[in-house]
């Protein structure tokens, strides 16, 4: 039952030679309804290749077929298809074959002899859960990476901090430089909050008291830009409550060239209000 060009995407494909375990295979999974998938077969490596692509969820496959071995399609179809969930059934393999295929990229092993609905549909279900979940773990942290790198390249500093802790648990590279700490993860070993200011906890408290009654608030202060250096900033805050636990979500601007530029304007001010010694 090969698909055509009018039917509906292969979710499942079963590939396996032997019509009468093909025939099992499609009553134990009422014909893909079992599962709730579309439901298209072959009986070789290459026709079964043919029917998977983006939309397939799962393949079962036979290890012996005219064209070679199922485990050599599974390596294949890992790399291809990463998200795809792929269970093996066979007549004639061995505890050594299971090992082989779950190698090779196999989220299961079913011996036919032992085959029942109950046992390959939730062989089915639960590597589709496996591989799924898997995916959006390698997403999430593909996307975490992508923010990383692009928070890294901010001139301003992010961080984070634990309020009950009062401890910085992240911080991108601008706020690891005031630290001293480029290469160590905040998230890994988090530093005290006041190692961060120039006049250490007196800085995070006024923080803190402001956020308690505005939030998001803006605070000006000192913090360290490394060894004994030190530079003003405006820190524009946000308090944030997770069940009972509290964060303070943090983005530090320098302002020390609209400071220099206040003071310049102040001093030009006093000299254009200061009285005339030459009225001619």
């Amino acid at each position: 039952m090969n698909p055509s060009s009018t039917s509906p995407a292969a979710e499942l494909v079963v590939i396996d030679d032997d019509p009468t375990d093909l025939l099992l295979l499609r009553e134990l999974l009422d014909h893909g309804n079992a599962v709730g998938m579309v439901l298209s077969e072959a009986s070789t490596l290459e026709a079964g290749a043919a029917l998977i692509g983006a939309q397939t969820l799962c393949v079962v496959i036979d290890n012996v077929l005219p064209d070679g071995l199922g485990i050599e399609l599974i390596a294949q179809l890992r790399a291809q298809w990463p998200a795809l969930a792929i269970v093996m059934t066979t007549g004639s393999g061995d505890e050594l074959t299971s090992v082989d295929a779950l190698k090779a990229g196999a989220n299961d092993y079913l011996p036919k002899a032992q085959m029942s609905p109950g046992r390959l549909q939730k062989a089915i279900l639960e590597a589709v859960d496996k591989v799924q979940l898997a995916t959006a773990v390698r997403r999430k942290h593909q996307q975490m990476a992508l923010l990383e790198e692009m928070t890294d390249a901010a001139d301003d500093l992010l961080f984070v901090v634990d309020c009950q802790q009062e401890t910085l648990i992240h911080g991108n590279a601008a706020t690891r430089r005031a630290l001293g700490r480029v290469e160590a993860s905040l998230s890994e070993l988090p530093s005290p909050v006041s190692s961060l200011f120039k006049n250490g906890y007196a800085s995070w408290v006024s923080l803190r008291a402001l956020l308690a009654k505005n939030s998001p608030s803006r605070y000006e202060t000192v913090i360290w830009a490394g060894k004994y250096t030190a530079r003003p900033v405006e820190i524009s805050a946000r308090l944030i409550f997770k069940g009972s636990h509290s964060y303070v979500v943090g983005i530090a601007r320098d302002i020390t060239e609209q400071r220099r530029l206040q003071a310049d304007l102040l001093e030009l001010r006093g000299t254009e209000d200061s009285p005339s010694h030459d009225r001619g």
